[in-house]
């Protein structure tokens, strides 16, 4: 039983990390290089929450890898 409520905790704070790093990217990353729309897909928590790794899709980008290194560069500011 303590298994099922990990897991829908787990994936509680995953879809809540989703929607809030959604947010943060489509209102406040003022960075040139992050063009077109981006959608976060997917968020992996490590059990312990100190890591989460974020899947994104790109549509309408002048150039993909640049927005990826955008990204990047904005999660940078927002680490502890």
């Amino acid at each position: 039983m303590q298994k099922s409520n990990n897991s829908n905790r787990m994936a509680r704070v995953n879809e809540e990390l989703k929607r809030e790093l959604s947010n943060i990217i489509n209102y406040e990353v003022k960075n040139s290089n992050v063009t077109g729309m981006i959608s976060v897909t997917k968020v992996k928590t490590s059990p312990d929450l100190k890591y989460a790794r974020v899947s994104v899709s790109i549509i309408n980008s002048r150039n993909v890898k640049q927005t990826l290194a955008g990204l990047k560069a904005a999660s940078r500011i927002y680490e502890k």
